[in-house]
């Protein structure tokens, strides 16, 4: 009976571990993700900015 309980509880540890994991895989890749579409956003912010600024000159 000793060993059921052994063997039950490295088992759910095991599944714990492997469990952790998986989220803090997700994580880091939701969090890249992010970062990329972020800098991506500022990158066009700058474009957009940097073309209505020359737009204005033209106009002048």
């Amino acid at each position: 009976m000793e060993n059921i309980l052994k063997i039950f509880v490295v088992l759910t540890l095991i599944f714990l571990l492997i469990k952790g994991l998986i989220y803090l895989l997700i994580f880091l890749t939701t969090h890249k993700i992010q970062e990329h579409s972020f800098e991506n956003k500022r990158k066009a912010r700058i474009a957009r900015n940097k073309r209505l600024l020359n737009n204005d000159e033209k106009n002048k």
